[in-house]
């Protein structure tokens, strides 16, 4: 049997990734999404700029679970997600309980993605190889 769900909900999200702002920035932004009725906000789980990789002038971006946390923490409605998750910088086991915790701190409200990731710089140099499918 094939069950078809059809939704006419139109969800509006707005997507930042940490590049170059702090945490009292990014919370200001989602705190701003949600005031004015935005229903998602998503950010990126990547461990070293795209921008300009190779520099180290700037501000590094946030780890992605640890800026969810934060916002789970600040915010009380809009759901919250990366976008995505790349599974090979984490243990699955640690990620799912990284989830499970940013879901419990949120209420309810995380959206979960998941990616093999793509950024063969970035997992050199973070995880010594680049090895996005193992």
């Amino acid at each position: 049997m094939m069950v078809e769900m059809v939704s006419t909900e139109l969800v509006l999200g707005a997507h930042v990734p940490p590049e170059g702002f702090n945490f009292a920035e990014m919370k200001e932004i989602c705190l701003t999404a949600e005031r004015v009725g935005f229903d998602l906000f998503t950010t990126t789980d990547h461990l070293m700029r795209m921008a300009q990789p190779d520099t180290i002038r700037g501000r590094h971006p946030l780890e992605c679970w640890s800026t969810l946390a934060g916002l789970a923490a600040a915010t009380s409605t809009i759901r919250l997600a990366p976008l995505v998750s790349c599974y090979g910088y984490r243990r699955p086991t640690v990620l799912a309980k990284m989830a499970t915790t940013v879901d419990i701190i949120s209420n309810g409200r995380l959206i979960f993605g998941i990616g093999a990731g793509w950024h063969q710089k970035e997992f050199e140099g973070f995880m010594g190889r680049f090895s996005p499918c193992t």
